[in-house]
């Protein structure tokens, strides 16, 4: 599996940066539901080395996204996605709640969706937008990007 952000409109732009993790890879590391604290390091640990040195060219950028995973983050952040965008913040704020959870300490009234891919598509997106200085993903409806 892999994870393509993209620069600009298209899918196809030399500018597009390709990691060889993704959800599935992550995802399969969490053994637990929510995952422990260690689990989630070793996400991390995986998605960082993935990333290698912060690709400047996404510095601050707003890139594009879709599919379920995300407008549950979106959803978990408070976020309405169509009509503003999934901000590095809220992400994180999300990320936080994830952590409590790990760690046995978040309340149930403030549960996150249950899962190994809303996990690892939690701490993918997290990682890259901290390391990569992604300001915001702003999510678009099912299908609207072409094909690969």
């Amino acid at each position: 599996m892999t994870t393509r952000l993209v620069l600009g409109d298209h899918a196809t732009q030399a500018g597009d940066l390709v990691l060889r993790v993704g959800v599935a890879e992550v995802a399969a590391l969490f053994r637990r539901d929510p995952p422990t604290a260690g689990q989630i390091e070793a996400g991390i640990d995986v998605v960082e080395e993935a990333i290698g040195a912060p690709a400047a060219k996404f510095a601050g950028a707003t890139l594009q996204g879709e599919g379920a995973q995300l407008a549950a983050i979106a959803r978990a952040a408070g976020v309405d996605a169509s009509r503003e965008p999934l901000t590095a913040d809220a992400v994180e704020r999300v990320f936080t709640r994830l952590a409590m959870a790990a760690g046995g300490s978040l309340p149930s009234a403030d549960a996150l969706p249950p899962g190994p891919d809303f996990a690892a598509t939690l701490l993918l997106l997290r990682e890259l937008m901290h390391h990569l200085q992604i300001g915001a993903v702003k999510l678009e409806p099912p299908h609207s990007f072409p094909p690969p």
